[in-house]
């Protein structure tokens, strides 16, 4: 499978992923949402406006072995919004089902879906992993909506037999991260003391550059076809000690004080953030066996090199900001 589209190409996720396929002389085709139409003669991007179940990717999918599914809707703006979960549903449920079945017409072998942990949950307890054969429990809209999705993708799969591979990854640390991790930089990058000292938690996550080679390997090998595999970095870590290692990567000390917990928890319900305090200092731990079981998979990086990476990506953004 050389022929390669990748849907939000130019995402965190997708963008990375588009280099490293070129650089492995794969043909790309990188579909984003808007962008001149007078450059698509002149690049591999495809501006294929927004992706719902009206988008027309007929197109587009001529020739195309494997489409990896990066795109999705990851957050609306007012989440207080009526039907919040049929706004993620359009695009993350009817727009992955439209393209599958658009795939299916045009030939296309394999379709990869990257999904997200929080399909799973949103933590686990003690010495509890997330596994890749767990009953999903999403809890938030969006992520009810990516398990809708994986259901649809494997019902279609039986049907038409399209070969469908679910990639549920953790927490992404790489350069032009987002999210809650990229505040926590940005916190750390003030210098001021944290009272994150007394957080007992351990967390998973991947850097980008194992998620990459990651679903390269999917593309590549037969046996993933209709897996989900969970997959993250060698080491978890807990929040004090992710702190540390960020702050040490940006050249920086910083000061962790204790708090009792109970009251951080007191002072996110206030401030309307509960949801963020369960992402930040809960567990949330993944098996990742059975992607070594199916396809002998193991990170090649471990996390302290895509922390720093992170770091060296953050600090020359800020820097440019000043010249």
């Amino acid at each position: 499978m050389n022929n390669i589209l990748v849907t939000g190409a130019n995402g965190f996720i997708g963008n990375k992923l588009c280099e490293t396929l070129k650089d492995r002389n794969y043909l790309v085709t990188e579909a984003v949402k808007r962008g001149l139409a007078s450059n698509e003669e002149k690049t591999s991007r495809r501006f294929v406006g927004n992706i719902d179940e009206n988008t027309n990717w007929s197109k587009y999918l001529d020739g195309i072995d494997c489409i990896i599914h990066c795109a999705a809707r990851t957050h609306i703006m007012k989440e207080n919004t009526k039907n919040l979960l049929n706004q993620y549903r359009e695009i993350n449920v009817k727009g992955t089902c439209n393209l599958a079945e658009q795939a299916v017409i045009a030939g296309v072998k394999k379709f990869i879906f990257i999904s997200s942990i929080k399909v799973n949950g949103e933590k686990t307890v003690g010495t509890n992993f997330f596994k890749h054969n767990d009953y999903p429990k999403p809890e938030d809209p969006y992520a009810i909506s990516k398990w809708e999705a994986e259901k649809k993708l494997f019902e279609i799969s039986k049907k038409t037999g399209l070969e469908v591979v679910i990639i549920r990854p953790p927490l992404v640390f790489g350069p032009r991260l987002k999210g809650n991790l990229l505040k926590l930089i940005k916190l750390i990058s003030y210098r001021i003391p944290l009272p994150f000292l007394n957080i007992k938690n351990s967390r998973s996550f991947i850097g980008l550059n194992n998620l990459v080679n990651f679903i390269i390997l999917c593309i590549k090998s037969p046996a993933a076809s209709g897996e989900i595999f969970l997959v993250k970095d060698s080491q978890d870590l807990s929040t004090p000690k992710l702190i540390k290692k960020i702050s040490n990567a940006m050249g920086k000390f910083q000061i962790l004080l204790p708090m009792p917990v109970f009251i951080l928890k007191i002072i996110f319900f206030l401030i309307g953030r509960s949801s963020e305090f369960d992402r930040l200092f809960g567990s949330l731990r993944i098996d990742c066996s059975h992607a070594y079981d199916v396809l002998g998979w193991k990170p090649t990086s471990d996390i302290n090199a895509s922390i720093l990476e992170t770091a060296n990506w953050f600090l020359k953004k800020e820097n440019d900001k000043n010249i």
